[in-house]
């Protein structure tokens, strides 16, 4: 008589008793059962155990859970966080314990936070850097845009290795002042991405096409680069009005 509940730990007694057909009673017997619980609870990842995640969106993890012969199952939220405001690789850790101390073996997800690099450099309205000769300095030549994959940027411009860009280019301007360009001491690029000049330009003299290598950059040293050219237009001074500009004019 009794019963043994194998499913829940405990300490169980069992009786055995016996009567005879002429009513002689036995001796009851006892049989004491203990059931213990030494199975560790199975720890089950919900989802990858590695995933790339693009910094700037929200990080939501998919958990984990326990299952134990004895207590059930239930979720289990990590220990340890993911900042997708910093990219670098951060590790969730699960755990659990039963009821009977039992320890579950440990799993954990790795997060890598990656930054994508700026894809798309181009300029505002029209797309054309150009601007005439003789605006005084300050003067507006065009303001750059670009797009970046992840949410939240911070993008800084800025010019790149202008001198050594010029010369590796095939240029074939016809324009022989073309070819003196060193840096572009006469144009300014504001980290918004804003290009103006820094004195009036002449277009008899200074060159009439400004290559410029612009880097777009993010919060966390990621760019973009992109070749532009400026270009420098005539206006025609010909202030005597003979139909000769004056820059080519010897009568004046």
């Amino acid at each position: 008589s009794g019963e043994v509940n194998a499913s829940y730990p405990g300490t169980y007694v069992l009786s055995y008793n016996y009567t005879d057909a002429a009513g002689n009673v036995a001796q009851p017997v006892t049989r004491t059962v203990v059931v213990v619980d030494t199975t560790a609870p199975i720890i089950n990842l919900h989802g990858d155990a590695n995933i790339i995640h693009e910094a700037g969106n929200p990080y939501i993890d998919a958990n984990a859970s326990w299952s134990d012969a004895v207590d059930g199952s239930e979720v289990i939220v990590a220990s340890g966080e993911v900042n997708v405001s910093v990219p670098g690789l951060y590790v969730l850790t699960y755990n659990h314990t039963d009821y009977a101390g039992n320890v579950a073996e440990e799993v954990i997800r790795e997060v890598e936070v990656i930054n994508l690099s700026p894809t798309v450099l181009d300029v505002m309205g029209d797309g054309n850097l150009s601007i005439y000769e003789n605006e005084p300095n300050g003067t507006i030549v065009g303001v750059f845009q670009e797009v970046d994959p992840n949410p939240g940027y911070t993008l800084t411009y800025s010019f790149v290795g202008i001198e050594e860009t010029y010369q590796s280019l095939d240029h074939n301007s016809t324009e022989d002042n073309a070819s003196q360009l060193n840096t572009p001491e006469y144009l300014h690029l504001d980290p918004q991405g804003t290009l103006t000049t820094l004195r009036p330009l002449d277009y008899e003299v200074d060159p009439v096409e400004v290559p410029i290598l612009v880097r777009v950059t993010d919060q966390y040293g990621a760019y973009y680069e992109k070749l532009f050219t400026v270009s420098v237009l005539n206006v025609v001074e010909d202030f005597d009005g003979d139909g000769t500009e004056d820059h080519y004019d010897s009568d004046d």
